[in-house]
């Protein structure tokens, strides 16, 4: 719902137009994260939902360029997980939080 403004009478309609959201999701298809690794200076946690599905190597290629490219990154790896890691893992999600927090990259021990 929160793509929707709810209206004094009951209806919805979407926030925004048809076109700004084909503009938007042309623009996040056409983007390439990898530029962008080398220029990132934050730590960097990454999830890594693996539902098993047909481009499992693909993925996981993908996900360890983006560690090594990465200048600070550790990786979390969901097995039997769609890509909404907060819905179907929450606990786990959760720990990894709380343990990249107190112990890992988010720590500032490293």
């Amino acid at each position: 719902m929160g793509s929707f403004e709810r209206l004094p009478d009951g209806t919805v309609r979407p926030w925004l137009t048809l076109d700004r959201h084909l503009e938007i999701l042309r623009d996040l298809w056409e983007q390439r994260p990898a530029a962008l690794y080398p220029h990132v200076r934050e730590p960097v946690v990454l999830f890594a939902a693996e539902d098993g599905g047909g481009h499992r190597d693909v993925r996981r290629k993908e996900v360890e360029a983006a560690r090594e490219t990465l200048p600070r990154s550790s990786v979390h790896r969901f097995p039997d997980t769609h890509h909404d890691i907060h819905l179907h893992r929450p606990g786990m999600l959760a720990e990894v939080f709380l343990r990249e927090l107190r112990k890992g990259l988010w720590s500032g021990a490293t």
